[in-house]
């Protein structure tokens, strides 16, 4: 009966891979290879409160249980189908309909909040404190370029201090891309201006 389900499963499987339900999405703009590496990072760590916490809950009777204590188990149960799915889809090998079922979880939950729920309030501090005594040295841009390569091997602490500084860094490089982007209208107007004026004094002549 195993055989015969191994077999069958085989079938579908080789079949789904040919008709193209699996595959590269290629194109997809979304989370950058860093930032999905931590999606995974943080939907996989279980901290010990938080295994502590599901097992009362597990243990309680179903009427015992809230409604928001309900709503946990389930978005904890999701996170684990979520997970599941992305290890292929951090390759861009996976089938369709899990790519766009990781895609709309990504797009609509912030990583940001994952991490500050997954983290102890100790453990944030420390973090938030390890930010402030980078960003008073000139090297912190370079700790960012030279751990995007390590994000696997970094602590649980190290890799929030890494998404933080990272989307720091990015942010000042929109708001440098912005201010260029004004300047550059600005000298544009400015010239536009200068030129109607030129016109405007060739005609008078």
């Amino acid at each position: 009966m195993n055989f015969r389900k191994n077999l069958i499963h085989n079938l579908i499987s080789m079949s789904e891979q040919k008709n193209g339900l699996y595959g590269k999405m290629e194109g997809f703009i979304g989370p950058s290879k860093e930032n999905q590496l931590l999606w995974y990072k943080f939907l996989t760590y279980t901290p010990k409160w938080q295994k502590e916490y599901i097992e009362q809950l597990i243990k309680k009777q179903v009427s015992e249980i809230s409604r928001e204590e309900l709503d946990y188990i389930k978005e904890f149960e999701w996170q684990q189908h979520i997970v599941n799915h992305m290890r292929y889809y951090i390759t861009s090998n996976c089938r369709v309909i899990d790519f766009k079922e990781v895609t709309k979880y990504l797009n609509e939950h912030s990583l940001n909040n994952i991490i500050k729920l997954k983290l102890t309030e100790e453990e944030l501090n420390i973090a938030n404190g390890l930010v402030n005594e980078y960003l008073k040295t000139n090297n912190w841009i370079n700790w960012v370029r030279v751990n995007k390569e390590r994000i696997n091997e970094l602590s649980i602490i190290e890799s929030y201090v890494w998404y933080k500084l990272n989307t720091y860094k990015n942010e000042i490089g929109l708001k440098e891309l912005e201010d260029k982007i004004n300047n550059d209208t600005m000298n544009n107007e400015v010239m536009l201006i200068k030129s109607l004026r030129n016109a405007d004094e060739i005609r008078a002549i």
